[in-house]
């Protein structure tokens, strides 16, 4: 597999699996990755938390259904007798072996305390050889710029929300690679804010026609689905059309 930042300029518009294949798979589960892949996904897109022990799970609430208890209160082992179909980062870049590029989004928000998850994560990365095709994404700014501080090679993305003001002082301060929206959030005024700052564009939440189509309107380089292979086809033939 080419390394990102090869294949990112090329006019193509690639196709993210949100949470993997969540539209036909129980969300961030093995079979939704492998669903993802199956279906010939570009990207897959996934959450992570991590146990008190120092497991990095992927999931995206903080709390397993039915447990009282945050995941970060709770032992690996909690978590397997509640929810065995929890799995871990790690089995994520097994079962992917450079098939798809990964985009992580981080939940928590930065602290000191996480600074060691957030290095478990990034030594994970470049154990599994994926640096070249791994986004860690969030939506607080701090996580970003440790990310690139402790790996300037890591490709990270900031996630659009109503407090960001500038892009050009996200980008200046975390040095972030792409902004990544909702479909309601594209504008004209985003996407040359964008431009302006050399970030790259992607897009969550496109799970209609209407949505991917709105989409393909605007310089996206990413579109993020519930329904992989439904923007696919779409996507596929706005190509051949053009």
């Amino acid at each position: 597999m080419q390394p990102l930042l090869d294949i990112i300029n090329t006019n193509t518009t690639f196709v993210a699996a949100h949470r993997g294949a969540s539209g036909a798979f129980k969300e961030n589960t093995l079979p939704a990755f492998q669903g993802a892949i199956d279906i010939g996904a570009d990207f897959v897109e996934l959450d992570v938390q991590w146990t008190k022990d120092g497991h990095i799970l992927v999931h995206h609430d903080d709390r397993i259904n039915g447990c009282e208890k945050l995941i970060s209160e709770m032992d690996y082992s909690d978590i397997l007798r509640n929810a065995p179909y929890v799995p871990l980062l790690s089995q994520i870049f097994e079962l992917m072996n450079n098939k798809c590029y990964i985009i992580i989004e981080l939940k928590p928000f930065f602290s000191e305390q996480n600074k060691q998850y957030i290095d478990t994560i990034l030594q994970q990365i470049v154990t599994a050889n994926c640096q070249q095709s791994t986004v860690i994404a969030a939506m607080d700014i701090e996580t970003l710029t440790y990310c690139k501080l402790l790996n300037p090679q890591i490709h990270t993305a900031a996630i659009y929300t109503p407090y960001i003001k500038q892009l050009s002082e996200v980008q200046q301060i975390s040095k972030c690679d792409a902004i990544i929206c909702s479909v309601s959030e594209l504008s004209d005024t985003l996407c040359n804010d964008a431009n302006q700052n050399g970030l790259f564009i992607g897009v969550y939440d496109a799970n209609s026609e209407d949505d991917i189509l709105s989409c393909l309107n605007y310089p996206v380089k990413v579109i993020g689905t519930d329904f992989p292979e439904n923007a696919i086809r779409i996507v596929s033939n706005h190509q051949i059309n053009k």
